[in-house]
């Protein structure tokens, strides 16, 4: 029973990251992760991260969200409950209107998303990285921050 209530807050905590992202308020979806939090996404393109350490990093990748989206959905989203309560695996997709192209992304994506002490953790993203890199163009790194 106690697991049953540990994977349950959890999952709450997974639904509110889509909830807080989507409203593009950084600083209140920031408050979901831990300090050392860390976000991976091996499927990257070149120049764009693959690995963000630390609550300091991941604000200055997500930051500039609200400047350059006009809004930003995740939607059909499915949770694939582990044996562990604290991971959850969540496919998505994302429709995001983008300001400076005038593009809209929409990308299909696997989060893996880990939570300790009511805190994410770790959250591991796969998308398709030619998606991301049509929808932005040359724009890539101006709308993520990257390398900033």
């Amino acid at each position: 029973m106690m697991t049953d209530n540990i994977r349950q807050q959890n999952r709450q905590l997974v639904e509110e990251f889509f909830t807080r992202l989507e409203s593009m308020n950084i600083d209140y979806w920031l408050e979901l992760w831990d300090d050392s939090g860390v976000q991976e996404m091996p499927y990257s393109p070149e120049g764009f991260p693959k690995r963000l350490e630390g609550k300091s990093a991941i604000r200055q990748q997500y930051s500039s969200l609200p400047v350059n989206y006009h809004s930003m959905q995740f939607v059909d989203r499915i949770f694939y409950e582990t044996s562990d309560p604290a991971v959850f695996i969540v496919e998505f997709k994302g429709v995001i209107d983008v300001k400076l192209t005038g593009k809209t992304y929409n990308n299909n994506y696997c989060g893996v998303f880990t939570i300790q002490n009511s805190k994410l953790v770790h959250y591991k993203e796969y998308f398709d990285p030619i998606i991301l890199q049509t929808a932005f163009g040359t724009k890539l790194q101006e709308n993520f921050n990257v390398n900033e």
